[in-house]
């Protein structure tokens, strides 16, 4: 790197150095004539560029790495510092994905959209009654659905009552975005026709086209003495990952500057913060290393679930990258399986099953390739993961003891 401003300072010899200089294109700097001593420290900075140095002993470092430098007479003493870009860190906090319910009971006409010929009254939908028979058909449309964080959709729920020669139909319809059209046969069998029997599956919805559903039901009764009723319908789906506000968590960095008296190593990063109401938070100006993130010591009761991506991850010089991390009630034993392809790219939609005796468990990996077992005994277990297009893979003797991880890579 070259212009980086390289200070010298050493206060072991009298009088006390302090000299500045850049470095040439070369990246070298020199400092000729510099007296025989010990304790030379040494700070390489540049603008909008990460800091290398040495290191004194105290306390808190009693073992630097790299340490003070020493210049003995009629010698060269050299050393290499290393500084490139900062880069931006836009880091993201979630709540896992969990299960919600869209619901009326009909105790008023807040969810309902359009009513033909129906009658809504005492938490039931009817027909509409004239002086001496209930019109018929009657149909009533629901309010459409389309949740902001949809994972999935997962069952249409209605409750009937049906007497003699009457009848309720349900139909899905979805936003097209110029209007509604009826969800077609082809991706849910039966729908043209509509639906007497509760409750309907619809996993099958990709949410990609389907991301706002409407529920419509026709009422009719070829006996003007009786009504079928509707008390209550539901659409139940996954929403999430969910924005986490106020999280707070820890990054820590690879880079070592020293040992403590243990020999444990002392980082030169780590620090904690807090994402915002929004759950984020912007981290500016951090050098190029490999991160990790934990939750803070202020959260209690959680864990986290997932990283994306998977950790501990790399940071380039002089990006601008996103971290997103998901939390999920704490578990003493877990096991988070992470599948790769053979270029390692994370693998979504991947199949993974864990056994052991008395446990037997299949769930799929999300967006980012990953997965968590929670609430395992620790042991050792089995994994099998699958995907198609990719060669099946079963890993014996995966060991579980705390939060573990696991990664697998599936060749195509």
């Amino acid at each position: 790197v070259s212009s980086a401003d390289i200070t010298i300072t050493n206060d072991a010899v009298s009088p006390s150095i302090s000299i500045s200089t850049f470095s040439g294109v070369d990246g070298v700097a020199y400092f000729p004539g510099a007296p025989t001593s010990t304790a030379y420290q040494i700070i390489t900075t540049k603008d909008g560029y990460s800091t290398d140095q040495t290191y004194t002993a105290s306390v808190s470092n009693p073992n630097p790495n790299p340490g003070t430098l020493t210049v003995v007479g009629d010698t060269i003493t050299s050393s290499t510092f290393r500084i490139d870009r900062l880069s931006d860190l836009t880091i993201r906090s979630f709540d896992e994905i969990r299960s919600a319910t869209w619901t009326d009971t009909f105790a008023d006409l807040s969810l309902v959209e359009i009513a033909n010929q129906i009658d809504i009254s005492s938490g039931d939908a009817r027909l509409l009654p004239g002086e001496t028979y209930y019109f018929s058909p009657g149909t009533i449309t629901a309010t459409s659905v389309a949740p902001t964080y949809l994972a999935g959709w997962n069952e249409l729920v209605f409750d009937t009552t049906t007497p003699l020669n009457t009848s309720v139909e349900v139909k899905l319809y979805y936003d097209t975005g110029t209007g509604f059209d009826l969800v077609p046969d082809a991706t849910l069998p039966g729908n043209a026709a509509g639906f007497t029997v509760s409750p309907v599956a619809l996993s099958a919805l990709a949410t990609s086209t389907y991301g706002r559903l409407q529920a419509r039901a026709t009422l009719s009764s070829s006996d003007g003495l009786l009504s079928p009723t509707l008390a209550e319908w539901h659409l139940t789906y996954d929403e999430g990952p969910l924005p986490r506000p106020n999280t707070s968590f820890s990054i820590l960095g690879a880079k070592t500057i020293g040992t403590d008296g243990g020999g444990a190593p002392i980082y030169k990063y780590q620090d904690t913060f807090t994402t915002d109401a929004a759950g984020v938070y912007d981290l500016p100006g951090i050098e190029w290393d490999v991160y990790r993130i934990t939750k803070g010591a202020a959260e209690t009761g959680i864990m986290l679930a997932e990283a994306c991506p998977f950790q501990p991850f790399g940071v380039n010089p002089g990006v601008t990258q996103t971290i997103d991390f998901i939390v999920a009630p704490a578990s003493t034993h877990s096991l988070l399986v992470y599948v790769t392809d053979d270029s390692n790219v994370p693998l979504a939609g991947a199949t993974i099953e864990a056994t052991k005796t008395g446990y037997d468990v299949t769930q799929e990996s999300s967006t980012c390739g990953q997965t968590l077992f929670r609430n395992l005994s620790s042991g050792t277990y089995t994994l099998t993961v699958s995907k198609s297009g990719y060669t099946p893979q079963t890993i014996t003797g995966v060991d579980v003891s705390g939060a573990s991880t696991y990664s697998v890579l599936l060749n195509p």
